[in-house]
């Protein structure tokens, strides 16, 4: 049982245009070749795709099991074309980010589904870890773009590029005792235990670690979920705790600035000497694309 990959996109593009003809313009053909496969693909595989008694070719329910199918097909051809061609012109098949993971937002993830549609052949591999393991990656060579949360200063190796704001804010659980605080009062929240995002050498000192007392964890969300349990407060992206604030089940700690929450810088960086293919450059342009401050918090 033959059948080529015209036959397939005959018949595919016949049940989604709803006629010969429309297909024929679609794939740019003349509508008696479009026709004719169709029929022949139906001889190959011994059943009736459409119906042809109306004036419009109806799927037959032979021809809508086998849609789905031949339409999957399809897509692995192109996708199989597409990796060939890469090859052909030296784009990349794979790039890796590394990532905290407070660093991937709405608005990057946007960005990276703009690249996708772009370059649907080369693999996106997402690497979530600390600071100082996203800067371990890249100096490795593990990953070609990083996303960090920003507040130090990059090694001088580094390039960098600000993309967004985040908002932060310290929270702990409302059945937790600073949860009673009315005033911003420092003393009291270091006393008790934090809940710090850090990664996984022990020798390097984590990034925003006040309190003596301290559980690490490299992963955000089990941070939140550590934080929910009453052991501990965190400083935690707005975004991650804005429901469980809303719903009662997590307070923001007062501060000692205008407002219970501050911002940070998101930046996309880098190794100048990263040799840069056409995906990678793409990838780049397309994140620092989605350079967007978020307005005053209120």
């Amino acid at each position: 049982m033959a059948f080529s990959l015209d036959q397939l996109a005959a018949f595919v593009t016949t049940a989604q245009t709803g006629s010969f003809s429309a297909a024929a313009r679609k794939l740019g053909k003349a509508q008696s070749v479009v026709s004719t496969a169709v029929a022949n693909l139906e001889i190959d595989w011994a059943v009736t795709l459409f119906e042809r008694q109306g004036r419009y070719p109806v799927l037959t329910e032979q021809g809508e099991a086998l849609l789905g199918k031949a339409k999957r097909i399809l897509t692995e051809m192109q996708r199989l074309q597409a990796s060939a061609d890469a090859f052909a012109t030296g784009v990349e098949t794979r790039l890796t980010i590394a990532a905290e993971s407070a660093a991937i937002s709405p608005s990057i993830a946007a960005r990276l589904a703009a690249f996708e549609q772009q370059f649907p052949q080369v693999e996106i591999e997402i690497l979530t870890a600390a600071y100082v393991d996203v800067i371990s990656l890249l100096e490795q060579g593990r990953a070609q773009l990083g996303l960090l949360v920003q507040e130090q200063q990059l090694p001088t190796a580094f390039e960098f590029h600000n993309l967004e704001m985040m908002r932060m804010c310290a929270v702990c659980s409302a059945q937790h005792p600073l949860a009673r605080l009315t005033h911003f009062d420092w003393p009291e929240i270091v006393k008790h235990r934090q809940i710090v995002v850090a990664g996984r050498d022990r020798h390097a000192a984590p990034r925003w670690q006040y309190a003596d007392s301290a559980w690490r964890t490299e992963n955000l969300s089990v941070a939140l979920r550590l934080v929910e349990a009453g052991i501990g407060w965190a400083e935690l992206p707005f975004s991650l705790v804005e429901t469980a604030v809303q719903q009662g089940e997590l307070v923001i700690l007062p501060s000692d600035l205008a407002q219970d929450s501050w911002e940070l810088f998101v930046d996309l960086v880098w190794l100048p000497q990263q040799a840069m293919g056409i995906a990678l450059q793409a990838l780049r342009q397309q994140l620092i694309a989605s350079k967007v401050y978020l307005s005053p918090v209120r």
